[in-house]
């Protein structure tokens, strides 16, 4: 069997944010494709409410409307799968999900 590498970027993940299916499903999926030997990693925002005690990882320079924004990337996992979460308090910093 041909081993995919599988990026998905969701705006939820069970159990850290998640209002709906769509964070149960970008739970259950990276996990069960690296259950069968693919690398699945989820990359997602790091919302306001969420804890901050992850590892950075790399600062972001972004080029946007003219100027330049900056983030940083943080690494966890989540039953072993790496999610990358992409901090920017002024895009993601709010404590609620969608607001």
């Amino acid at each position: 069997m041909l081993k995919m590498k599988i990026l998905f970027v969701t705006a939820e993940l069970y159990p850290l944010a998640k209002v709906g299916g769509l964070g149960d499903v970008a739970y259950a999926l990276p996990k069960a494709l690296k259950e069968i030997g693919h690398d699945a990693r989820v990359v997602m925002p790091k919302y306001g409410f969420m804890r901050d005690d992850y590892e950075k990882v790399l600062d972001l320079s972004v080029p946007f409307r003219g100027g330049v924004e900056t983030a940083a990337v943080k690494l966890t996992k989540i039953n072993g799968t790496p999610l990358y979460l992409i901090e920017s308090e002024k895009h993601f910093g709010a404590d609620t999900l969608y607001g």
